[in-house]
């Protein structure tokens, strides 16, 4: 039997698990995000992950977006979610039995403020072999393009990587690229979009009155390798599910028998 959804996935380079997670565990992680994000408020340029370059207006320039990498090592609430089954079972469906985390990031768009983001590709910060990079959204609050939705133009993935402007960071051209045409994924909170990194997507600027808040798993098939040496985070590589050595990974050392 064909799994469905792994073939919507692969064709489209997009796909959306609604209510994975209960309501208690969305209301922890939006409660531990605000408290990681309020400890790092002294340092703002940190946590200030507005896309740069020169892709927007004016007004662009005054919309905010805050990021948090790597929220499993700020609290354990968001290393339960990365390990949830529920979460697993359909990253599997998609990606395949043995999974790695590359990295984790929390973001929130600020009410009436917070800002869009160009359309683009992921390949060109962490390249792999075999394309297998998924980024698993995970939704805090329900969404709409009122508040910020993320929006992705389908079967853009089988185009492979494309041509990037980069300019402090990587952007489709906007002549070229329009969010026109690209598909609002309104999700309910809970609710899980997964997209193929090949997959161009961006999202619109917050005008309502809440923030939108957003947890963020980049993660691959175990035995995928990268491409170039960059963007190695805390905890990449961590098996999420199954087991696999990458080809030209070291095998596990017993440093006990070291000292023996």
């Amino acid at each position: 039997m064909k799994n469905r959804n792994r073939e919507f996935f692969k064709d489209n380079g997009y796909f959306v698990s609604k209510k994975i997670f209960e309501k208690s565990e969305i209301e922890e992680a939006v409660k531990e995000g605000k408290k990681i994000l309020n400890n790092f408020k002294k340092r703002k340029k940190e946590i200030e992950g507005n896309w740069p370059g020169n892709w927007g207006n004016e007004e662009d320039k005054n919309k905010s977006l805050l990021s948090c990498h790597n929220l499993q090592q700020h609290s354990s609430v968001f290393s339960k979610m990365i390990f949830n089954e529920k979460f697993l079972k359909i990253a599997r469906s998609l990606i395949g039995e043995n999974i790695r985390l590359h990295h984790t990031k929390y973001h929130i768009k600020p009410q009436n403020s917070g800002a869009r983001l160009p359309l683009h590709q992921d390949y060109h910060y962490f390249p792999f072999k075999n394309n297998s990079m998924v980024a698993a959204l995970i939704h805090l609050n329900d969404t709409s393009v009122e508040n910020g939705c993320v929006c992705v133009m389908p079967k853009s993935n089988l185009k492979g990587p494309l041509e990037h402007i980069h300019d402090k960071s990587f952007y489709l051209d906007p002549s070229k690229y329009k969010i026109e045409d690209c598909v609002p994924i309104e999700a309910e909170a809970g609710s899980v979009l997964f997209v193929n990194y090949l997959t161009i997507h961006g999202s619109y600027e917050n005008k309502s009155e809440n923030d939108r808040p957003i947890f963020l798993v980049q993660m691959h098939e175990a035995t995928d390798v990268r491409l170039k040496e960059i963007h190695i985070s805390p905890d990449n590589g961590l098996l999420l599910t199954g087991a696999g050595l990458a080809p030209g990974m070291e095998p596990f050392v017993d440093l006990s028998k070291t000292y023996s």
